[in-house]
């Protein structure tokens, strides 16, 4: 009787791997004709109930094989991620809005930047660039703006640092740009006279904000702020772009963005900063640590890593720039005296109540996304 080797379980292992992959692309292939389905019958991307239908029929399959079924809900929540973000881009693809329209992004190889170059690409803009940066880019790039005609665009996006932002906004605004203007700043109060100066020149502009990063590659369950300037044109052109996507668009004025900005970037950014600097205060080594670390501080250190590794001069636009911030920081402050004091005075009960309305703040969270998911249905 031949003795089956290591080797020889690996190769059943590779093959089975194989048959894996091949069933996956089976599943995207019949995912890209749901999807086209979906677009000439005008029904959602996104259908949350058949979401759920697929993880409790993957979890009872899970539990006949005796596989874990948290771990099948895991690979099938991947795939379908994957499936979504490819229905997306074939729906922009297929809406073709940009066929026709040429965009011009100012600061397109920053990071932001790049990431609109291909959102605008996929929507078929002629897409190109006005960057100094010398980082290659299979878009043309001019260098400098002011050297092109900028009446030949429709679409003008600025991709740059704050202070950029406001002094390229004021100069289009002597040029007069027949196309939309529009930015990503993450504050928008030091844009208000520029926007303002736009607006009397006979621009058209508007204010968006993406709250995502570059590494995107799926808008479902994620925001995209557009800052309404006074320009309806302007905005609904925004509203549009991102039509073809599964984003949230939530439409506010500036001063409500900046105030919502102080609570959602700024309070969430300074804590992960402040979280970062008492470790590094602390005169406890890194990998001292990293050798007996918990699960909870894994999780925020991984948070904090991502916020650490951001441009340094952009997260201090954001808590600079704001005028709404020191409301946030304020209330960090406050929130870590209040730690504090209880601590001190051995104040078991109101701990817990501190603890208490923690969770009765979340559970309220927790049902706005809830209502969401089912608007979106």
């Amino acid at each position: 009787m031949t003795k089956t080797t290591l080797e020889d379980l690996r190769g059943q292992l590779t093959d089975c791997d194989d048959e894996i992959i091949k069933l996956i692309a089976l599943r995207q292939s019949l995912v890209n004709k749901i999807g086209r389905c979906k677009r000439d019958t005008g029904r959602p991307t996104r259908d949350y109930r058949r979401e759920t239908i697929v993880f409790e029929n993957a979890r009872r399959a899970a539990q006949c094989y005796g596989v874990d079924p948290d771990v099948a809900h895991a690979v099938l929540a991947r795939l379908i991620r994957y499936s979504l973000s490819r229905q997306e881009n074939l729906r922009a693809q297929a809406l073709a809005q940009g066929v026709g329209r040429r965009a011009l992004i100012i600061g397109g190889l920053g990071k932001m930047g790049r990431w609109f170059a291909g959102f605008l690409e996929n929507q078929q803009y002629s897409v190109e660039l006005a960057d100094p940066g010398q980082s290659p880019s299979r878009f043309a790039n001019h260098g400098d703006w002011k050297a092109l005609d900028l009446h030949g665009y429709d679409l003008i996006l600025v991709a740059t640092p704050l202070d950029t932002t406001r002094q390229t906004l004021l100069a289009l605004a002597e040029v007069q740009p027949r196309g939309i203007v529009m930015d990503i700043a993450s504050v928008k109060s030091p844009l208000k006279p520029a926007y303002a100066r736009l607006l009397a020149r006979g621009c058209k502009v508007v204010g968006i904000h993406p709250m995502f990063g570059p590494d995107a590659r799926l808008l479902a369950d994620k925001h995209l702020l557009v800052v309404d300037t006074g320009c309806e044109s302007a905005k609904t052109m925004a509203m549009e772009l991102f039509a073809p996507t599964m984003v949230r668009v939530v439409s506010m004025d500036l001063a409500q963005h900046d105030r919502q900005i102080a609570w959602l970037l700024g309070l969430s950014h300074a804590l992960n900063i402040c979280f970062l600097t008492a470790l590094a205060a602390s005169g406890r080594r890194a990998s001292e640590l990293a050798d007996s670390s918990s699960t909870t501080f894994e999780a925020q250190l991984e948070i904090a890593t991502g916020v650490a590794r951001e441009s340094a001069a952009l997260y201090f636009e954001i808590q600079h720039a704001n005028p709404y911030n020191s409301t946030a920081i304020a209330a960090l402050q406050q929130a870590i005296g209040t730690l504090g004091e209880t601590l001190a005075k051995h104040d078991r009960e109101a701990f817990i109540a501190l603890m208490h309305g923690a969770r009765d703040y979340l559970a309220e969270h927790a049902q706005a996304k809830s209502r969401h998911k089912q608007t979106a249905t």
